[in-house]
């Protein structure tokens, strides 16, 4: 799955639960929405030609977007941005843990975690895998910044 939608759902859990244990139920959520079919950008390969990092650049920089306006819409508050931080660095752990493989730079903590990623994915096909991932960005957008509390 893309880091935008791992993102959102991340900063809606720590909006939601708004307390250190958002860490960890933002780390479960990597895996629950890895259960949703979907596609990436190494759905159908692991070679990083020029698309394929444009592409991951820009999921990033939407992702710190998204995290931007998440921290304006609480205030710079130093406690809910520290959670928010967290709970997008958790939601995101499980992926960032595999860049050492797309790099070549396998190791055991990097296979392992490519096991376990692996038995959650739901890989789909582009165009279709993306819609999922679209609608669920959507949704989490309209009840961060949308929803009153």
């Amino acid at each position: 799955m893309l880091q935008l939608p791992h993102t959102t759902v991340g900063l809606l859990i720590a909006y939601s639960v708004k307390s250190p244990i958002a860490l960890p139920i933002a780390l479960l959520s990597h895996f629950a929405l890895d259960l949703i079919p979907h596609w990436d950008f190494f759905t159908n390969g692991k070679e990083l030609f020029l698309w394929r990092k444009i592409a991951i650049l820009t999921d990033f920089l939407l992702s710190v977007g998204i995290g931007l306006l998440y921290f304006k819409m609480v205030g710079y508050d130093p406690y809910q941005v520290f959670i928010g931080l967290g709970c997008c660095v958790m939601a995101n752990l499980p992926d960032v843990l595999e860049i050492p493989y797309f790099l070549n730079w396998k190791n055991r903590l990097t296979t392992a975690v490519l096991k376990i990623q692996s038995f959650f994915h739901w890989r789909c096909c582009f165009p279709w895998g993306l819609l999922p991932q679209v609608l669920l960005v959507l949704w989490g957008v309209f009840l961060l910044f949308f929803v009153k509390r």
